[in-house]
């Protein structure tokens, strides 16, 4: 099992890793669960996370780059692992780190932001790419089949919150017949 730790206003990606049987064995007591019961438990967990962190962030898992600081549990006491990771968090590295963190954080949350909020107008976000490279800019590019469903995209995006300029590389390509 994997997890990832995040503390108050300092970005840190930290991993722990458990040995599945250890892990295991541990929800076995805990839980009075069979062994069978605690793989699933343990694999669903995992999936849940993993898919979430795809699906929110277009990121794998998996991928090491992710992460600053890397635990291995069979190692480690869970009193010694928070240690490592209370240290590296109050790092100077790590500090210098946060604020860029958070800007890219909140302009991915705009980026989702006006994804549902194109989803909630019954507009297909199939074939449109919403970026914000900079806070309250946002970039479409993409194309639809007819203007007006390209201007009540563009509106719906200028008025979400947080929006101060939209820059627009939506074209329009008609269906064939039309």
């Amino acid at each position: 099992m994997k997890g990832a730790a995040e503390l108050p206003q300092k970005k840190l990606g930290a991993m722990a890793h458990d040995d599945p049987l250890a892990l295991a064995g541990h929800l076995m007591d805990q839980q009075g669960l069979s062994y069978e019961a605690a793989e699933k438990m343990i694999q669903k967990s995992d999936h849940e996370r993993k898919g979430f962190l795809k699906f929110a962030f277009h990121k794998d898992w998996d991928d090491p780059s992710l992460y600053d600081l890397i635990i291995n549990r069979d190692k480690l006491s869970a009193e010694s692992a928070s240690s490592l990771i209370i240290e590296a968090a109050q790092s100077e590295e790590i500090k210098a780190c946060s604020l860029t963190a958070l800007d890219a954080m909140e302009r991915m949350s705009l980026e989702k932001k006006i994804e549902a909020a194109l989803i909630r107008n019954n507009i297909s976000t199939m074939y449109f790419h919403i970026e914000v490279p900079k806070k309250g800019v946002v970039q479409v590019t993409g194309f639809t089949q007819n203007e007006e469903t390209k201007d009540r995209a563009l509106t719906v995006i200028k008025e979400a919150s947080g929006v101060s300029e939209v820059i627009s590389e939506v074209t329009v390509v008609p269906v064939y017949g039309e």
